[in-house]
């Protein structure tokens, strides 16, 4: 690379009293550098050194990826950003993963950009998402001691309860479908009940069990009132509509048709 030899000598003179090519020849990198007029040379070996631990880290990632998507096949690697024009990148990446092509678009650095933009045009582009994470409503159930821990056993008027329940309806690494939606069926809880409130979670886990366990998230909450309340317990319709940046939800009074909705984001 062209760098001024006489900039070097100077700031190496002045910080350390020598200049460059003495430096270069006390130091661990002796034979692996050296200034030659206003060029320095660099052996190859350790260029490629410096970005050893990026690489790993890269790959590393990577592969991560592919345990968490064990069950479909991937046979592209994108790569994208500046630093994917970086040759010593995309050849690591090839040589550990020798059976997957590897594909740097035009303008890399890019990518990223005009994506977010023909998304924000386009949204219907997507047609498909996988799942980050678990997401699921907080539910409560009779209290059964073979599932359930005992210090979360409370006492109700007519059984024992558990409380705070996660009821998982999507899974993490799931493939959901644009506008896909999920419905499920909840019911009050007791006589003349005048509203329900539903509220919703995610989760790093895959099958967790509580919501307030690590990893679990509150996304939000929808609250719908009961018109008429009546001594029958009263059924609900609540669905989740995925494949969006945001998680749309909305829970219906079978019996009044009284619907409430909100809008969660996933971001």
């Amino acid at each position: 690379m062209s760098i001024p030899r006489a900039v070097l000598d100077a700031m190496c003179k002045a910080h350390l009293g020598e200049d460059i090519s003495a430096i270069i020849a006390s130091s661990p990198y002796n034979g692996k550098m050296e200034v030659r007029y206003n060029k320095m040379k660099i052996d190859a070996e350790l260029i490629k050194g410096l970005f050893d631990e990026a690489s790993q880290k890269i790959i590393q990632l990577i592969s991560d990826v592919f345990t968490d998507v064990v069950n479909r096949e991937i046979s592209v690697i994108l790569l994208v950003c500046g630093f994917s024009e970086c040759k010593i990148i995309q050849d690591s990446i090839r040589a550990k993963f020798p059976g997957k092509r590897v594909v740097v678009p035009e303008d890399a650095e890019l990518a990223v950009l005009k994506g977010a933009v023909l998304f924000g045009h386009k949204p219907e582009n997507i047609v498909s998402r996988v799942v980050k994470y678990t997401y699921g409503i907080e539910v409560t159930k009779e209290f059964n001691s073979e599932i359930h821990d005992l210090a979360r056993r409370t006492v109700g008027k007519d059984r024992d309860e558990c409380k705070h329940l996660f009821g998982v309806y999507v899974k993490t690494g799931s493939v959901v479908e644009l506008g896909e939606e999920i419905t499920v069926r909840r019911c009050t809880r007791h006589e003349f009940q005048r509203g329900v409130t539903f509220r919703f979670f995610q989760s790093t886990k895959e099958c967790p069990k509580y919501t307030d366990e690590e990893g679990c998230t509150k996304l939000g909450s929808l609250t719908i009132e009961i018109p008429n309340p009546s001594k029958e317990r009263r059924s609900f319709r609540v669905s989740f509509n995925f494949g969006h940046t945001e998680l749309k939800v909305a829970a219906f009074d079978v019996k009044s048709g009284a619907k409430c909705e909100t809008v969660l984001d996933l971001l």
